[in-house]
């Protein structure tokens, strides 16, 4: 797939797409992790339209839209490239964010090491990605029970009648990733664990689905759909 074309394309209509309940919930708690981890200079990997950006003064915006960057309203400065090539010398950051799909759909391996390459002995990564449970499953029983296989893990949907796939992470998988490639975990939190998330759909949660929201929180994080990381580099 060429997701630079994609998100050229969905780039006309991302910032409505994401007025969205569902991703003000994620970034509900996206911005407290970002303000309280994220210090120093600062690289937003996949940084999109600039949502971010504000949020912090030593930042660079990346990504590899140049739609998407055409729309940056912030005075950060930005720069058209892809996760897997990031033009920036070794530990030149000490902080990256690299929030929800862009593991998903880029090369994540090559990512990662890009990642681990140009942040500072120390440095902070802050990662959220689409998780295994971003799937059409039941129950929380069912899902205990599933063992999944790495083609069992691609999410497959069309958006603007682009064809778009997903990669999807259990936790495990990604903390295996990042600690092979350096990192220690630091925090780990999840979101959409009884309530699904409503891509896309601009209807505000009911009472009932405000309230499931609210009582995730004594449930199992790891069966959260949307999972948030912080990682330090070794």
């Amino acid at each position: 797939m060429n997701f630079r074309r994609i998100y050229n394309r969905l780039s006309r209509t991302y910032d409505m797409r994401h007025t969205s309940p569902t991703t003000l919930e994620i970034r509900k708690k996206e911005v407290p992790l970002v303000r309280r981890f994220a210090s120093g200079r600062v690289l937003d990997v996949g940084c999109g339209t600039g949502f971010h950006l504000p949020l912090l003064k030593n930042i660079t915006g990346m990504d590899i839209s140049e739609g998407m960057l055409r729309l940056v309203k912030s005075e950060n400065p930005v720069l058209q490239a892809s996760a897997e090539r990031i033009p920036f010398r070794d530990r030149s950051f000490d902080s990256i964010l690299c929030m929800f799909s862009v593991l998903n759909v880029c090369n994540y391996k090559k990512a990662i090491k890009e990642m681990q390459r140009i942040l500072k002995p120390r440095g902070i990564a802050i990662v959220s990605v689409a998780s295994i449970w971003d799937l059409d499953y039941d129950s929380l029983t069912e899902k205990k029970k599933i063992k999944l296989t790495n083609e069992m893990k691609k999410k497959r949907f069309q958006v603007s009648g682009e064809d778009v796939e997903l990669y999807l992470f259990s936790k495990e998988e990604l903390v295996d990733l990042f600690e092979e490639g350096g990192f220690s975990l630091k925090l780990f939190d999840s979101l959409f664990i009884l309530q699904k998330p409503r891509w896309g759909d601009l209807t505000r949660f009911s009472v009932r689905e405000k309230i499931r929201l609210r009582v995730e929180r004594f449930y199992p994080k790891e069966y959260g759909c949307i999972y948030l990381m912080v990682f330090r580099k070794l």
